[in-house]
């Protein structure tokens, strides 16, 4: 989520030579393209062209889903999926917000966070609903569907109040209204006042879409999906070659060749997956061209790079970077915690990237991928109903492919057993690694695995694009499939009154397991989602490095063996004083001499100068919106210390 402003007010407007100067070097670093569009967003706000075009419209009256829809042919959990859509429904749909102030006028901070009437406001209930419609077509399911979104429309008219204020919240909302129709097999005649209803939300899309370009994140890649998406249920041919060259530029730009995105956080790469797989399974349904390169490839790395991130059992992600909490077009169930079904859906659409992951498509040479509409691509029933049903989390237990059948066996992506017990992630079971790392490098991460352990280092090399967090050579590592050394998440973007401290604990340099210098964040915070003076980092062979605007250096190098982690830390430069710290997963922790011991591992810490090793009280973000305490060992020293090293020893 990334609100109106990349700033607030009070920043912006803020007098000082100081705050002057980092603002004109955040807009150095995010460049010439970023600000220019940012620009002339401004300029058409303040013109009022952004205001003419989002003038008060009605909806007319009459059904906006079909009266029926189509039944049988599939298996799947009805009741399940109506009882997630009643979850999914906000007890009001605006929150602390007005629901009468016209979009563009609304203040989204002041009255309290707007993250959470935003989910509710993207209308995931409706795709849950049309599909129990499908499994269990007697059970009124359908009535139900549309008596919320006319409820919905009602109570949100066109570009009044909050679920109209943001593009890329229409963009989702649009996704799930067209995701419905498909379901219901209507995507090609909706009725008139969906009609209507769709075209107002590619109105709210196409009104800030320079802003949205600006933003160079999820915004980018959403709102032009949602476009194509819109244009191909409205038989609007031009609305959907606009989109899909959209979204084709934002995939050629944000993603990289090795499948990194430009948004700094699992949590947000599987956001733009699920983006992905929506408007790739609609082309294919609607029999579109494919979109331009290297949309495909880059897509396909980009499902490596999270399969790889991933846990394979769990589907659990690392709460590194900004999260908050997204399950978009999650029909399987999964949640919040669990991409397994982000994952194998748009492993089904896109397969594996050659130059990612070293090999082709199975059943084609290595290092090529078939066709666009290949049978390899065409599994049966891959754009009807059925495909996002696929993993679906029943009540009683889950079936996934990406986690294993009852027998312990692994799965691939479509449900066939792995010969030889191999899983996606890793060797047969009782392999003998040597102690030896499998470990990887895309831009801004490295990670790794051996036997026990798996770790994700927020590397930055190189930093294209805005940092969310101050995060830079954070760790991430996991043992046994369990978090170990974990990041504190995110608390909420605009926390409740009180806890403005969440941000700094939580975002800062202090919150992740990383160096600090003299109790400084490694770079300026200028706005509410803005920093300046950005570290220049650089890999190396088994870390990365960086260096900061005070020239203060730090260089991180790790070894993990199928026993333990060793994670050594040189530091150089004109600082007085820092800090190492390790947020400990939650646990019975007691202090050592030299570090710290838990029921799975013990931590030993050490340094080339006298320090101070102590169990402190730190902070956690296990879910959006909620903030825990957390044990932190943390490790103090003073200059000249230039040597660092922590020994995790698995239990």
């Amino acid at each position: 989520m990334t609100p109106v402003e990349a700033a607030p007010p009070a920043a912006l407007g803020s007098g000082g030579l100081a705050r002057r100067l980092l603002l004109a070097d955040a807009a150095w670093r995010l460049g010439p393209r970023a600000c220019a569009l940012m620009a002339w967003h401004r300029l058409r706000l303040h013109s009022g062209i952004v205001a003419r075009a989002l003038a008060d419209a009605a909806l007319p009256a009459g059904q906006l889903l079909p009266p029926h829809g189509p039944s049988g042919g599939m298996s799947g959990d009805a009741a399940a999926l109506a009882g997630a859509a009643e979850s999914a429904v906000a007890p009001g749909w605006h929150g602390p917000f007005p629901a009468g102030a016209h979009a563009l006028g609304l203040d989204l901070f002041v009255p309290g966070d707007i993250r959470p009437v935003w989910e509710a406001n993207r209308l995931l209930a409706l795709p849950l609903l049309a599909m129990a419609a499908r499994l269990a077509p007697d059970d009124g399911h359908l009535p139900r569907a549309e008596a919320l979104l006319r409820g919905w429309a009602d109570a949100n008219p066109a570009y009044r109040g909050p679920a109209w204020a943001c593009g890329q919240e229409a963009a989702l909302r649009a996704m799930h209204l067209c995701l419905a129709l498909a379901l219901l097999e209507f995507d090609r005649a909706p009725t008139p006042s969906m009609r209507r209803l769709l075209s107002l939300h590619a109105r709210r899309i196409d009104a800030t879409r320079a802003y949205a370009a600006a933003q160079d994140n999820n915004h980018a890649v959403s709102e032009p999906a949602a476009l194509f998406v819109i244009g191909l249920v409205l038989g609007d041919a031009a609305l959907a070659r606009r989109g899909a060259r959209g979204l084709a530029d934002a995939v050629a730009r944000l993603v990289a060749p090795d499948g990194a995105f430009a948004q700094a956080s699992p949590g947000y790469h599987r956001l733009l997956l699920d983006t992905l797989v929506v408007a790739e399974w609609f082309r294919r349904r609607h029999g579109e061209p494919a979109f331009a390169a290297p949309f495909r490839g880059r897509a396909a790395a980009a499902t490596h790079w999270l399969h790889r991130v991933m846990d394979p059992l769990t589907g659990a992600l690392p709460r590194c970077g900004a999260v908050d909490d997204s399950a978009f077009a999650d029909l399987s169930l999964h949640g919040a915690d669990d991409a397994r079904g982000s994952v194998g859906r748009a492993m089904q659409l896109f397969g594996t990237a050659p130059d990612a992951c070293g090999a082709g498509w199975p059943g084609t040479a290595e290092g090529a991928l078939p066709p666009p509409d290949h049978p390899h691509q065409r599994p049966a029933g891959l754009w009807n109903a059925d495909f996002w049903l696929r993993g679906q989390m029943a009540r009683g237990g889950a079936r996934d492919a990406l986690a294993g059948d009852a027998s312990g066996r692994g799965l691939d992506p479509v449900g066939r057993r792995v010969p030889g017990d191999e899983r996606a992630w890793g060797g047969k079971r009782g392999h003998d690694l040597s102690g030896a790392s499998d470990t990887w490098h895309t831009e801004g991460w490295m990670g790794g695995r051996s036997q026990r352990l798996r770790f994700l280092l927020r590397t930055g090399a190189p930093l294209r694009f805005r940092p969310a967090q101050a995060d830079l050579l954070h760790l991430d590592l996991t043992l046994d499939g369990a978090p170990l050394l974990i990041d504190g998440g995110t608390g909420a973007y605009n926390p409740p009154p009180g806890c403005a401290w969440w941000t700094a604990a939580l975002a800062g340099t202090a919150g992740h397991n990383t160096v600090q210098f003299d109790d400084e964040d490694q770079m300026p915070r200028v706005g509410r989602f803005l920093f300046a003076r950005w570290p220049r980092c650089r890999p190396v062979p088994d870390g990365a490095a960086l260096r900061d605007s005070c020239g203060r250096r730090h260089e991180r190098h790790i070894r993990v063996t199928n026993d333990g982690a060793f994670v050594e830390d040189h530091v150089a430069g004109p600082f007085a004083r820092l800090a190492l710290r390790w947020r400990l997963a939650p646990g019975e922790w007691h202090v050592t001499a030299d570090g710290a011991e838990g029921p799975r591992a013990r931590l030993r810490l050490s340094a080339d100068a006298p320090c101070r090793i102590r169990l402190v009280r730190g902070w956690q973000s296990p879910a959006y919106g909620r903030v825990e305490p957390a044990p932190v060992l943390e490790l103090t020293a003073t200059a000249p210390v230039t040597r660092l090293t922590t020994l995790v020893e698995a239990s």
